[in-house]
């Protein structure tokens, strides 16, 4: 116990001298076609996963799985059906371990034009994992997605946003473009690797655009959230996307699940966010797209 809590301690030193060291100020980046901020509709396909691997209730219990298999069932599909409606492509991350359970609704995605990247392969935190042990899992869900969709991965979103020192040697080394990450930053960030800008980009996040702030709910404590309507969460979302609007290379990348998002109401919400959002000059782009724009602005 005493052993796991100082390896966390030093896992947090380091990603803590991660964020303060860095230096590259790519905060002008110009988006495409005059437009005022790029924007992510990008959504962590946890499912089952979410409270199986929480160890906070009983996975055998049918009620709290069920939340879970909403997701699957019937948050996707709704979720799917308005994109197409909005015309525009949104970016899954997907535990591999997901993929193997729901194959078909896996390939139905990428069939429909969205990007696939990596949510890990289970859903638990690994800050006592070392590289060789993110190698072989990486390995193994690139895999999976490949033989289900055929996309090549190239980003990563961490389950628990977990940084360890090495994840950026290691995503160059597998070839990623891009991670996703919750920081202390509103636009995107250049990676540094001994001193020396790299090929990866950051595209930084916040709770501010995770669902679960306003849509999770649970049956017991200590997981219970205060829940916003629909109407609140459109309204503390558009309110933000103003406020990013006054600037200039801003991001606003989504982290959205769809066993919350999912309800009729929700992705109803979502998708007047998403006309608002269009109608006032954002550029909505996957995560991928947004990652080349940024590489290729600054001479990768």
């Amino acid at each position: 116990m005493l052993l796991n809590m100082l390896l966390k301690q030093i896992q947090y030193r380091k990603g803590l001298k991660y964020c303060l060291e860095w230096k590259g100020d790519i905060n002008m980046i110009e988006w495409p076609n005059g437009k005022k901020v790029a924007v992510s509709i990008a959504f962590d396909v946890d499912l089952e996963l979410n409270w199986s691997e929480s160890n906070r209730l009983d996975p055998g219990h049918i009620v709290h799985m069920s939340k879970g298999t909403y997701g699957a069932k019937q948050g996707i599909p709704r979720i799917l059906n308005m994109l197409d409606k909005q015309e525009i492509k949104g970016t899954f991350f997907i535990p591999a371990y997901n993929a193997e359970v729901y194959p078909e609704l896996i390939k139905k995605i990428s069939r429909r034009g969205h990007e696939i990247a990596c949510h890990g392969y289970h859903h638990y935190g690994i800050s006592e994992r070392t590289y060789e042990d993110d190698n072989k899992m990486l390995e193994k869900c690139e895999q999976i997605f490949m033989e289900l969709t055929g996309q090549k991965i190239i980003g990563f979103r961490p389950c628990g946003e977990e940084y360890r020192d090495f994840v950026v040697k290691l995503l160059l080394k597998r070839g990623y473009k891009y991670m996703s990450f919750r920081g202390d930053w509103d636009g995107p960030r250049i990676c540094e690797l001994d001193g020396k800008r790299v090929p990866l980009v950051d595209l930084c996040s916040d709770v501010f655009y995770d669902d679960t702030a306003y849509d999770y709910y649970i049956d017991s404590p200590p997981a219970r959230y205060g829940i916003k309507s629909s109407s609140e969460q459109l309204k503390i979302w558009s309110d933000e996307f103003d406020g990013m609007s006054t600037e200039c290379g801003k991001v606003m990348d989504f982290v959205i699940h769809p066993q919350f998002i999912g309800r009729a109401c929700r992705v109803n919400m979502l998708g007047e966010l998403i006309s608002y959002m269009k109608e006032r000059g954002a550029w909505l782009a996957t995560n991928k797209e947004i990652a080349e724009w940024v590489l290729n602005q600054n001479g990768f």
